[in-house]
């Protein structure tokens, strides 16, 4: 993290989770250039939030769904 950062969050507890919305949104619209209009599945074993892949899907117009790890998660995220 740089120092920035560091100040930032100083106060609080480790551990914690960051995310820069306005670099996942450019990350978003670089994946579907790239892509075009190829269906696209998200690893969920590389994104281990519900509430980010809610966000994915919502915003990555190409997605036709996750690619997930076990059974149980399948299950666990279609409820």
């Amino acid at each position: 993290m740089t120092t920035r950062f560091n100040r930032a969050f100083h106060e609080l507890e480790r551990p914690f989770a960051w995310l820069d919305f306005d670099a996942l949104d450019h990350n978003i619209s670089t994946v579907h250039n790239a892509c075009g209009e190829k269906n696209i599945r998200i690893a969920t074993k590389s994104v281990r939030s519900v509430e980010i892949l809610r966000y994915l899907q919502t915003n990555l117009p190409n997605v036709m769904g996750f690619m997930t790890f076990t059974a149980a998660e399948t299950i666990f995220l279609l409820q």
